[in-house]
C-alpha cells in the first residue's frame, strides 16, 4: 500500500507581504513626488510676484501689474502641466504596482497548485491520460515521472497502454529530474513535455507578453 501523501505546505503569506509593500512604497512615492511639484510651483509664484512688484516699483505700477498679471498665467500653465505630468506618473506607477501584484500573484499560485499537486495522487493520473490523448498511431511510448509518482502510475500502467493505437513497446521510468504531478512523454515520433515547470513557464510568458503589449500601446498613446 503507498504512503499517504504529505501534507500540503502552509502558504507562504511573506509574497503577498512584499507585494502590498511595493504597492504601498509606489503609491507613497508618487504622492511625494506630487507635494514636491506643488511646493516648486509655489516657489516660482512668489518669485514672480516679488520679481513683478520690484519691476513695479521702477517702471510704474501699471506696467508690473501687466508684468505680474502676464508671469501669473505663465505660472499658472506651468502649474497645470506639472499637474498633468504627476498625474501621468501616478498613473504609471500605479499600473506598474498593479502589475507587479499579478506577478506575485501568478507565483502564489503556481505555489498552491505546486502543493495540490504533491498531496493529491489523482493528478498524476490526469497529466499523464490528458499527454496520452494527443498521441496517437505510436509503436514506442516511454513514460518518464517522478519517484513519488511512479508507483501511482505503475498501478494503471496497463489501461494507459491501452490508450495508444499501434503500440509495440511501453515503458514507465522514473526520472528524479520530472517533479511530483508531471511527466515527460518520448515515442518513435516526438515527444510530450507534460511537466508542470513547462505549463506554468508558458502561462508566465503568456501574461509577460500580454504585460509588454500593454505598456507598448500606453507609450504609443502618451507619443500622440
Amino acid at each position: 500500500q503507498a504512503p499517504p501523501p504529505p501534507p500540503p505546505e502552509p502558504i507562504d503569506q511573506q509574497i503577498l507581504e512584499e507585494a502590498r509593500r511595493k504597492a504601498q512604497q509606489m503609491v507613497t512615492e508618487a504622492q511625494a513626488e506630487a507635494r514636491h511639484l506643488i511646493e516648486e510651483i509655489r516657489l516660482h509664484a512668489n518669485m514672480a510676484q516679488k520679481e513683478a512688484a520690484e519691476r513695479g516699483l521702477e517702471e510704474g505700477r501699471e506696467e508690473g501689474r501687466r508684468q505680474g498679471r502676464e508671469e501669473f498665467a505663465r505660472m499658472m500653465e506651468h502649474a497645470r502641466d506639472l499637474y498633468q505630468q504627476t498625474i501621468r506618473e501616478r498613473e504609471k506607477l500605479l499600473a506598474s504596482a498593479e502589475t507587479e501584484l499579478a506577478r506575485l500573484a501568478i507565483k502564489v499560485a503556481e505555489k498552491i497548485i505546486g502543493q495540490e499537486i504533491r498531496s493529491s495522487g489523482e493528478v498524476i493520473m490526469g497529466v499523464v491520460r490528458q499527454a496520452l490523448t494527443g498521441i496517437k498511431d505510436r509503436e514506442e511510448v516511454l513514460i518518464r515521472v517522478s519517484p513519488d509518482d511512479y508507483h501511482i502510475v505503475n498501478e494503471d500502467r496497463t489501461a494507459l497502454a491501452r490508450m495508444v493505437e499501434g503500440l509495440k513497446s511501453f515503458e514507465l521510468v522514473v526520472d528524479a529530474k520530472v517533479e511530483a504531478g508531471g511527466c515527460v512523454i518520448e515515442t518513435n515520433l516526438g515527444n510530450v513535455d507534460a511537466r508542470l515547470v513547462t505549463q506554468l513557464a508558458a502561462i508566465d510568458l503568456a501574461f509577460e507578453r500580454v504585460t509588454q503589449g500593454r505598456e507598448e500601446v500606453e507609450e504609443d498613446d502618451e507619443s500622440h
